[in-house]
């Protein structure tokens, strides 16, 4: 069981890596929302049909539902949201780099609202995170500079990890009450696209009538990826004790910027100094997840 565990937490973070290029060059022609309008469009409906055949949906929990609702609203729809729209102002290597710091703060959230304890290891993989964004500043600021925005929009990744954090806590009490995990998801996917859907037809629905096919098409592949990848995490989760799974699952980054290197050319500045930092994080974060 641990085996397969294993095989599919590095599954999930090549197919969320590689769904990050496909995201970026999608960001080309395309608004960030309806990269995330169709991202749970297409994860909504494959994580109700496995509810439907696996678990007995009648049967849940109403209050552990509403939950994980929230935790949907928090994380698939503010969370993903800010990850995406920082894929196009840093690029997904760095961006996924620095998103992958939320077990910092799941960490931190954890000891105040779950009585968790800070332990060595998680203080020894702080000071390991914030060495590896350190190393990533320099880059991540020329990227900025390159493409004429604020500094300020550095916060964007560090947001989206931020409110991941907020979101795993939020799932983690839940699953902890005893709902399933593949109910989980459908409930989370359903909620946010329930919540985006108005919100980007209402705002954009001209630009949806005349949206850039190719836009849409790198959105739909990475979307389907993502999808997979997400399958892939639950079922993981189920088979896989946490302290293994969640470590590989951080390994995310190094996909990232191995494949911004080598698929995206000019679309993002990926230096040595970059690589390296992405490693840093994810060993920093591991120690944070071992924790």
């Amino acid at each position: 069981m641990t085996t397969v565990g294993i095989a599919l937490a590095l599954l999930f973070a090549a197919l969320m890596g590689t769904a990050s290029i496909f995201s970026r060059r999608g960001l080309e022609h395309a608004r960030p929302a309806f990269l995330l309008l169709t991202s749970l469009t297409v994860a909504a409906p494959v994580f109700l049909a496995l509810a439907v055949v696996t678990t007995d949906v009648a049967a849940a929990d109403p209050g552990l539902v509403a939950l994980v609702a929230l935790s949907g609203v928090v994380g698939s729809v503010l969370a993903r949201g800010l990850y995406f729209l920082s894929i196009e102002v840093v690029g997904p290597g760095k961006a996924l780099s620095l998103v992958a710091v939320s077990p910092l703060f799941v960490a931190v959230l954890s000891a105040l609202f779950l009585g968790e304890p800070v332990t060595l290891a998680v203080a020894g993989g702080t000071g390991v995170i914030v060495l590896g964004v350190a190393g990533l500043s320099r880059d991540s600021r020329a990227e900025v500079e390159r493409r004429n925005r604020s500094p300020l929009v550095l916060l964007t990744p560090v947001g989206a990890a931020l409110l991941i954090a907020v979101a795993v806590v939020i799932r983690k009490a839940a699953l902890n009450g005893g709902i399933d995990p593949i109910l989980a998801g459908a409930v989370n996917m359903s909620a946010a696209w329930l919540v985006v859907a108005p919100v980007v037809v209402g705002r954009w629905h001209a630009d949806l009538l005349t949206i850039d096919r190719r836009g849409l098409r790198q959105f739909t592949i990475a979307s389907v990826l993502m999808a997979l990848g997400f399958v892939c995490y639950f079922v993981g989760l189920q088979r896989t004790p946490a302290s293994v799974f969640f470590p590989l699952v951080q390994t995310q980054p190094v996909f990232a910027v191995g494949l911004s290197a080598l698929f995206l050319g000019g679309l993002e500045l990926v230096s040595r100094r970059s690589a390296l930092a992405a490693v840093v994080i994810v060993v920093g974060a591991v120690l944070v997840t071992l924790g």
